[in-house]
């Protein structure tokens, strides 16, 4: 064989393997991307969206009755301090230097 004949069959060899991923990596990269793919959702049921809304709102009723319950902790700490402070003030009055 002469060197020309081994450039065609290498030739034809990368054209052959080219063509087999072509033909046989086509299908399978669709396969995979359309298990990728987002699903579409289905619409929930009227029951369901109203458990759901009745479930926020309980949420929701907490969730505004920790904030007041907080906010009833911090005006205490506030109120705290503030007396700390005076009588602070009160002691280094009376105390004789």
């Amino acid at each position: 064989m002469t060197p020309d004949y081994f450039f065609i069959s290498n030739v034809l060899q990368v054209v052959a393997v080219t063509t087999v991923a072509i033909v046989l990596g086509r299908p399978i990269i669709s396969a995979i991307t359309k298990r990728l793919e987002p699903r579409t959702v289905q619409a929930a049921s009227p029951d369901t969206l109203a458990r759901i809304e009745a479930r926020l709102d309980h949420l929701t009723n907490g969730m505004e009755a920790m904030a007041v319950e907080v906010e009833r902790i911090s005006e205490g700490q506030r109120f705290t301090s503030k007396l700390l402070g005076e009588k602070k003030a009160e002691l280094r009055v009376l105390t004789p230097h």
